[in-house]
């Protein structure tokens, strides 16, 4: 969206936030299961 400042969340790293301000828990849980899902053995 133009005009919006938004955060990156997404760095070379890994997530990039602070839990609560930017990362809520239901994201975080998210972002987890889809990460297992993928690496799954």
């Amino acid at each position: 969206m133009k005009g919006v400042d938004r955060p990156k969340l997404f760095g070379t790293n890994g997530v990039r936030g602070i839990f609560g301000q930017d990362l809520s828990l239901e994201f975080l849980i998210k972002v987890s299961r889809s990460l297992g899902s993928f690496f799954v053995k």
